[in-house]
């Protein structure tokens, strides 16, 4: 775990291995949620992420919020309460996560993008700059605007991960079993969408 100067830690946070934490990031503050009494019921953030300076992570209400591994937060960023973020996501320099929203694995929030609460992005989309996110957007989706409106499929990651031949509609299991050669992008998914 390497923290900067000035990092703010609040109640039960649990920082895995080769973390990073930049400086005056503040992490498991008290949740954002009015009708919530309590200490809050902290944060993890998982092996190898990085989380950018003036990021601030809430606790979460009904478990932990949680980062998973690899995952690249930048600079002053926001993430409720309750928020879950899956293996190898990437929330660009001012973005703001909504409590209880959920960023599958692999996905890509753009520069100052904005995610309702209880939200959900799909494992690899890629959301363009600027964007509000509200309600839910599909697996490997290249979504942009506000209003946001889909523009195509994020190609190149499904390049990457030797997915090209997944049709234009499908659910996790089908995900699941189109990742069936590649080990860790199968094992990345079925951990996080059983915790959700």
């Amino acid at each position: 775990m390497n923290l900067a100067p000035f990092v703010v830690i609040y109640g039960e946070v649990e920082i895995e291995d080769d973390a990073t934490i930049g400086a005056y990031a503040v992490i498991g503050s008290h949740p954002s949620d009015k009708s919530y009494r309590g200490q809050g019921r902290g944060v993890k953030i998982g092996a190898g992420s990085s989380i950018g300076p003036g990021s601030v992570i809430s606790a979460g209400t009904s478990g932990p919020t949680l980062i998973d591994s690899e995952v690249f937060v930048m600079e002053n960023c926001v993430i409720g309460h309750d928020v879950r973020v899956g293996r190898g996501a990437v929330i660009s320099a001012g973005c703001s996560v909504g409590g209880h929203a959920i960023i599958g694995p692999f996905a890509n929030l753009g520069l100052g993008t904005t995610v309702h609460q209880r939200s959900k992005v799909g494992c690899g989309a890629m959301i363009g700059m600027g964007s509000a996110v509200r309600g839910e957007i599909g697996h490997f989706d290249t979504m942009a605007g506000n209003p946001i409106r889909k523009i195509g499929r994020n190609k190149f990651l499904l390049d990457r991960l030797g997915l090209k031949r997944l049709p234009d509609s499908f659910g996790i299991e089908d995900l699941i079993e189109a990742s069936s050669t590649n080990f860790q992008l199968r094992t990345s998914i079925e951990d996080f969408y059983s915790r959700t």
